[in-house]
């Protein structure tokens, strides 16, 4: 699972694809409310074999789970996951029931 933030600047989470490509449709959306989604194409930086890969949401809340979809500019999926989303800090405490 990937911990997202709350923020609404720019920011990052790391993957390993099944191909490693520099260009890939991201698409994220809340599990809660599905009006709450991120569609577009994005550049991302490879390195030793994970994609980074940068995004910026308004709608992001604490607590909430999202669904993460990255698929080829072909439109195959290369990966795929959950996102928790908080700003706690102490993380090895923190437990997730779904």
């Amino acid at each position: 699972m990937i911990i997202i933030k709350t923020q609404v600047t720019e920011q990052s989470f790391k993957v390993m694809p099944r191909e490693l490509t520099e260009n890939v449709n991201l698409y994220l959306v809340d599990k809660e409310q599905e009006d709450n989604v991120i569609n577009e194409n994005v550049l991302v930086t490879i390195e030793n074999g994970f994609i980074n890969v940068p995004f910026t949401a308004s709608f992001l809340k604490e607590g909430r789970k999202y669904h993460i979809r990255i698929d080829n500019l072909s439109g195959v999926r290369i990966w795929q996951g959950l996102a928790l989303c908080t700003d706690k800090t102490d993380l090895q405490n923190y437990k997730i029931y779904e």
